[in-house]
């Protein structure tokens, strides 16, 4: 299977959900996850027109997260 190709809008989406999960202990590029105790929270909203990689990306993030062991 060939790797995903991202567009630079998709690249700095993925970025930006990366760099919050590991404010809540995942790792998504380091593949690890650290326990966190303070409560964090936090949403993220994925949006786009039709046909502008919305779903690539997501399944890219599920994919991560799964070789992290989050899932």
């Amino acid at each position: 299977m060939s790797a995903l190709t991202f567009s630079s809008d998709q690249a700095e989406a993925f970025d930006s959900v990366a760099a919050m999960l590991v404010g809540h202990g995942i790792d998504i590029e380091g593949e690890t996850i650290t326990p966190i105790s303070d409560g964090k929270s936090g949403v993220l909203a994925i949006t786009g027109k039709a046909g502008s990689g919305k779903t690539m990306l997501l399944s890219a993030l599920v994919k991560a997260l799964d070789a992290a062991g989050s899932t």
